[in-house]
């Protein structure tokens, strides 16, 4: 589906080749094989631009770094969770994180706007780069999953995670 919500005419397995093209995908594709969403096409994008973990890990600090200053609790979510949860390194194209709607409008986003402005903002997934990394932070509407946190360490920081993990990722199933 496009942001609108019509369907893209393409199957996954239609995809001969995707690379990434100035902020677009380039495809080739045999419109016989069916459908393919756009997040197919995000995750297609993710698998093929990556970064090492360390890219990745430094920008989970800036942005760790960031949240602290404004005094934001936020949330490991994705790919990004999965790593830590795991204690595995970082993998994939992007820094995933969340945090609850009544903190994020609190007045406390004004510090983390000063400190890093957004490239992207919509209301509900803000957007930012350190270091050509893209750290994807997502606003969301309270949950019970957010009303306390699992604190894990990983690479020598706290880091929290929705609790329970597993129930989140049900509601939240689009997050992955």
């Amino acid at each position: 589906m496009n942001r609108k919500g019509t369907t893209l005419n393409m199957k996954k397995s239609s995809i001969v080749g995707v690379k990434p093209l100035i902020g677009e995908t380039a495809m080739k594709v045999d419109p016989n094989l069916g459908t393919l969403t756009l997040k197919d096409i995000e995750q297609a994008n993710d698998e093929i631009i990556k970064f090492e973990h360390d890219q990745l890990l430094q920008a989970l600090y800036w942005i760790f770094d960031a949240m602290e200053r404004a005094l934001i609790n936020f949330y490991l979510v994705g790919t990004t969770a999965e790593s830590v949860r795991q204690k595995k390194d970082l993998f994939g194209g992007k820094i995933m994180i969340a945090v609850r709607k009544n903190e994020w409008e609190s007045g406390a986003r004004n510090i983390i706007d000063a400190f890093a402005p957004p490239i992207v903002d919509n209301g509900t997934t803000v957007e930012y780069e350190y270091n050509g990394v893209p750290v994807i932070l997502y606003v969301l509407e309270d949950s019970e999953t957010l009303s306390s946190f699992d604190t894990t360490i990983y690479a020598q920081e706290y880091f929290k995670l929705p609790n329970p993990y597993d129930e989140f990722v049900k509601k939240f199933e689009w997050l992955k």
